[in-house]
C-alpha cells in the first residue's frame, strides 16, 4: 500500500523557484558590482566577478536541494513490515527501511 503525502511536482515547482532567483542574483549582483566599479574608477576583474556572482546562486541551489529535493514525497509499507521511501530527486531512488527486531 503506498502513501503519497506530496506531489513531486509540488517540491520541483519550489526548486524551480529558487533557480530562478539564483539567475536572478547572478545578473543583479553583477549590475552592482559594475555600479560599484564605475562610481569607484575601478577596473572589474574576472576572478572577482565570478566569485563573488557565484555566492548566491550556490546558496539558493543548495537550498533548494536540501529543503526540497532531499525529501522523499511517498512510502510503502510492505506486508513483511518493511517501510519504503520513495524521494523526489534522483528520480527513482528508494531506500527500505526494516522495522526493528527484538
Amino acid at each position: 500500500m503506498e502513501i503519497l503525502l506530496l506531489d513531486p511536482e509540488v517540491a520541483w515547482g519550489k526548486f524551480k523557484i529558487l533557480a530562478w532567483f539564483a539567475a536572478l542574483s547572478i545578473v543583479l549582483v553583477y549590475v552592482v558590482l559594475r555600479v560599484e566599479a564605475y562610481m569607484k574608477c575601478k577596473s572589474l576583474t574576472v576572478k572577482s566577478v565570478v566569485l563573488k556572482c557565484s555566492f548566491l546562486p550556490i546558496l539558493f541551489l543548495t537550498v533548494g536541494y536540501i529543503e526540497h529535493l532531499d525529501r522523499f514525497y511517498s512510502f510503502a509499507i510492505q506486508p513483511n513490515g518493511n517501510v519504503i521511501l520513495n524521494y523526489v530527486f534522483p528520480e527513482g531512488k528508494k531506500v527500505a527501511l526494516q522495522p526493528e527486531k527484538a
